[in-house]
């Protein structure tokens, strides 16, 4: 079902998604990927993004079952020291 986009979504600025490192492997009618990313969103600091996937194969095709973004956030970012 086709939707409109959100003035919100209308609005957003320009980025950019970098594939730094891509693996990927299958077993059977199994696979996964893993991706490290970088993603740059015009006036904003570069984010460092791992993305990882789980496929099945489905008569010859292979199709995405799941879909996982993590954003890179250092320690000191989110951790409060509790001493010095």
């Amino acid at each position: 079902m086709a939707r409109a986009a959100s003035a919100e979504q209308t609005q957003r600025p320009p980025s950019t998604f970098t594939i730094d490192r891509l693996a990927a492997m299958e077993e059977g009618g199994v696979g996964w990927a893993a991706v490290d990313a970088t993603w740059q969103v015009q006036g904003m600091e570069p984010v460092t993004t791992r993305l990882t996937f789980v496929f099945h194969r489905e008569d010859g095709a292979w199709k995405a079952v799941l879909q996982q973004t993590a954003v890179a956030v250092p320690n000191e970012k989110i951790f409060v020291p509790v001493a010095d």
